[in-house]
């Protein structure tokens, strides 16, 4: 369930129940002996967001706190979750746009079991280190990116195509160059600045029609040599 305050600001509140069984029951895989994950857990987000398109966004903020109790009446499981994600895009000269983002997400409670653990190398990634897997119960991590036009948005017609809302077809392509920063560890660890993996670059971003974005990027590893960069071919914007 949620409640919208205005046009940017968006309440939410969510249960869920979760059954997970492994069929090959190993210490660590749940939380319980049994091999069997039983829970209800509860969360509810705050969302600020003034961002002119989610998608590829070109001025605005968003603002995401959320906060998630895992383990309502078991005994088994038994952590919270708190999460913060803070992004903003500003409009600068000649159609140029900074954009910054950084989020974290702190466990706290009992013990996290593997399947709530925080991932780099899926959904979130460091450009330098794309495919380098971090995993932890906690994780941080920022972006910046500068967007340069390179061909500003454009209209083809396609009148040969029946279907009235596909004839016009949008494209745009931006460079951009990049930084990326981030860490996971685990409670009984100390947020080491030292071993937090980070890289920066530069790439082309496509714009095609209905908001989607391929991006095609290098990426090269803080205090690595030139040699040693990536090439990341992505879609979907950064941040």
């Amino acid at each position: 369930v949620g409640k919208r305050f205005s046009l940017f600001t968006l309440i939410t509140l969510k249960t869920e129940f979760l059954n997970l069984h492994v069929s090959d029951n190993r210490a660590g895989r749940t939380i319980s002996a049994s091999g069997r994950d039983e829970f209800y857990s509860l969360h509810a987000a705050y969302f600020y967001d003034t961002r002119d398109l989610k998608e590829y966004a070109t001025y605005g903020t968003l603002l995401s706190v959320g906060v998630s109790k895992y383990g309502l009446l078991e005994k088994d499981v038994d952590y919270q979750r708190f999460g913060i994600d803070y992004r903003r895009f500003i409009p600068t000269w000649s159609n140029v746009i900074l954009a910054g983002r950084v989020f974290t997400s702190i466990a706290s409670g009992g013990r996290v079991p593997n399947y709530g653990h925080t991932f780099f190398g899926y959904n979130e990634r460091i450009r330098g280190h794309f495919n380098t897997i971090l995993e932890a119960e906690q994780i941080i991590g920022t972006t910046m990116e500068a967007h340069f036009p390179i061909v500003t948005p454009r209209y083809f017609h396609f009148g040969y195509i029946p279907f009235e809302q596909f004839k016009d077809i949008r494209f745009a392509m931006n460079a951009a160059v990049f930084a990326d920063a981030g860490n996971s560890w685990y409670r009984d660890q100390p947020l080491a600045f030292n071993r937090t993996y980070s890289g920066y670059g530069f790439g082309i971003h496509f714009l095609f029609a209905y908001s989607a974005v391929a991006r095609v990027e290098f990426g090269i590893p803080y205090g690595k040599p030139f040699s040693k960069g990536e090439i990341i071919l992505d879609l979907g914007a950064a941040l």
